[in-house]
């Protein structure tokens, strides 16, 4: 983590996650204030262990909150993590990765405006099947999970729900968010896969869901990769937050030049929109 002070150059404050294994891993990280602009906190997912026999062997969904700018970290509840966290010591929501077939990827971080909550929104693929999952901690520090799917599809559909996505609150406290869809053959892989499609939903403070379609249907280009404006502290996020997303598909090596498009829009979508949500 990086901090600038006015009238002073950028300067580290340390470092606060770290994989336990060498060799390749990765870091999904999302940072979000408190209201009051005081707590940070940071939800992520760590990549870890991958060899000859596997890509991400350990991978591991969780959450950590600094009351000092970022200087010392603990869980929700206030347990301290000593020295640099690791899966080991951080408030783990989630775990998977190659060794338990189940691959995890981790969407943005949202603080809930009226009383500090954090929101962590992460998905869990097991083959053809992907669940989004909406993950709060309650008054009592326990962390409660919410199935997306069972708010907008129905137990026998072959969609399924996966990310990354983007989580924001709105300046009326309703929380929006975007996720992919996706229908998959066996053995396929979700990454630039042709059936993911854009979706976006909103929670109302009584706690029921809208979803609605972002992107328009082609069986040949993957609609994916949305990102949602969020919340910085210092902006206003309107009823209808602004979404970007990727069309097209993800290549075959790093190196590839692609003629993807990037699409943004700001409204409510190609799906039928409730009167209370005009377009």
């Amino acid at each position: 983590m990086w901090k600038r002070e006015p009238g002073r150059d950028w300067a580290q404050v340390g470092v606060i996650l770290k994989a336990r294994f060498n060799g390749y891993a990765h870091f999904q990280e999302s940072l979000a204030w408190g209201p009051d602009h005081r707590p940070l906190h940071l939800g992520y997912h760590i990549h870890e262990k991958t060899d000859a026999g596997a890509y991400g062997r350990i991978q591991t969904v969780g959450y950590l909150k600094s009351d000092d700018f970022g200087h010392s970290w603990t869980h929700f509840d206030g347990t301290p993590v000593s020295g640099v966290a690791s899966a080991d010591t951080f408030e783990s929501l989630a775990s998977g990765g190659a060794d338990q077939r189940q691959i995890l990827r981790a969407g943005a971080i949202a603080v809930d405006p009226t009383n500090g909550t954090p929101q962590v929104i992460y998905s869990v693929s097991r083959g053809r099947k992907a669940q989004t999952f909406l993950a709060s901690p309650s008054t009592g520090g326990v962390w409660e999970r919410l199935d997306l799917a069972r708010h907008c599809l129905t137990p026998s559909s072959p969609v399924g729900l996966t990310l990354p996505g983007g989580l924001t609150f709105d300046e009326a406290g309703i929380l929006h968010g975007t996720l992919q869809t996706q229908n998959l053959r066996d053995g396929e892989s979700n990454w630039g896969q042709p059936s993911n499609e854009v979706l976006r939903f909103r929670r109302h403070r009584a706690g029921d869901f809208e979803f609605l379609a972002v992107s328009r249907p082609n069986p040949n280009t993957p609609h994916w990769l949305p990102s949602l404006e969020r919340r910085t502290g210092f902006n206003k996020v309107i009823a209808t937050p602004g979404i970007s997303f990727t069309a097209g598909p993800a290549g075959r090596q790093n190196t590839d030049r692609l003629n993807n498009r990037v699409y943004f829009q700001q409204g409510a979508g190609n799906g039928v929109p409730s009167p209370a949500w005009p377009p």
